[in-house]
């Protein structure tokens, strides 16, 4: 088996178990304290509201705007739907580490344009916009190696 397929594997894994943790964090609660009396379809008390999104890229231009404006800029026409779910899902494509970017300022194309790093102050964007589990299986998590995905690592844990 490859590298890459194991990597994937095993972010598919961590991917899985994030949602069972989410589940059993935010969800079980819920459900534990419904009682039959509660039980309808109309009672907001037995729904639970996920939110899925999709590719989540914090470098090139983004980042010039989150270093000019403010990462907080990014999302703000968006967090008051963010917290209107329990549970908010997306992919991070690319590793947050404290190295500089590679691809700011790079012609679309090149190589170096498809280098990604996410400023460590993405995490706390992340936290502070209701964005609970992030899937790390995608092809750009490992733009700086096995340091770069341990420090991603470190810092959505933080």
């Amino acid at each position: 088996m490859t590298n890459s397929k194991k990597v994937f594997q095993f972010s598919v894994s961590l991917f899985l178990i994030g949602l069972v943790f989410a589940f059993w964090v935010l969800i079980k609660p819920k459900l534990e304290n419904i009682t039959k009396n509660d039980v309808s379809l109309e009672n907001d008390q037995t729904k639970v509201r996920l939110l899925f999104g999709g590719d989540l890229m914090f470098d090139r231009h983004i980042r010039l705007a989150g270093q000019n404006l403010g990462y907080d800029f990014v999302f703000s026409d968006l967090k008051e739907l963010f917290f209107d779910y329990d549970l908010v899902i997306a992919n991070l494509e690319g590793p947050i580490t404290d190295n500089a970017s590679v691809s700011l300022g790079t012609m679309p194309g090149t190589p170096q344009n498809f280098i990604f790093t996410f400023d460590p102050q993405v995490a706390g964007l992340l936290a502070d916009h209701n964005i609970r589990i992030v899937c790390l299986g995608n092809n750009h998590i490992l733009n700086f190696g096995q340091k770069g995905l341990d420090s991603t690592k470190q810092y959505l844990t933080a």
